[in-house]
């Protein structure tokens, strides 16, 4: 397991937990879940924000919301 700062662009993930308690109520409140596969689109050139997928729903994250996100990196999307 590791955080969603540490992955890189073009990797799928799934959602484990969050370590950031407000971090989670905003995801959560959107649809955001533990066990929710997602795939990190981009992030900008200094990592600083991350552009998340997850299902239909595309999010802009700031590093330190990305960092509390606890995920577990997927090789090849599950193929």
């Amino acid at each position: 397991m590791t955080t969603l700062d540490k992955l890189n662009a073009g990797d799928y993930c799934r959602i484990i937990s969050y370590s950031d308690d407000s971090i989670a109520s905003k995801l959560i409140s959107m649809g955001v879940f533990p066990n929710a596969e997602g795939f990190l689109l981009d992030t900008n050139h200094k990592k600083h924000t991350f552009f998340l997928i997850v299902g239909s729903l595309k999010l802009g994250l700031l590093y330190n919301e990305a960092a509390s996100i606890i995920v577990h990196k997927i090789e090849n999307n599950g193929e």
